[in-house]
């Protein structure tokens, strides 16, 4: 099984959350971010179209921009869950 490195770097992260105002499901009302108690919690995870690992979902192999914004996605746990576990339909 191949494995690599596929944690996005800090920079990608800011950038990231820097340019979206949404998660990347479309019809998802879920906030970025939500306060409560009066602590900041984020809302969603740091999601990757293509896989870095060749069990994952949309593995390409030969890939080698995983950890890349162009690569990445914000979705909240519930929309991240849905499409990996259906990479077909996404």
């Amino acid at each position: 099984m191949a494995v690599r490195e596929t944690e996005p770097t800090e920079r990608t992260k800011r950038l990231l959350f820097g340019s979206a105002t949404h998660g990347g499901f479309s019809s998802c009302p879920e906030p970025l971010i939500y306060q409560y108690d009066g602590l900041l919690k984020i809302n969603v995870d740091v999601a990757h179209i293509r896989s870095g690992r060749d069990d994952g979902p949309r593995y390409v192999e030969g890939y080698d921009r995983v950890r890349e914004l162009e690569n990445l996605l914000l979705l909240c746990r519930k929309h991240h869950r849905l499409v990996d576990d259906h990479p077909d339909d996404f």
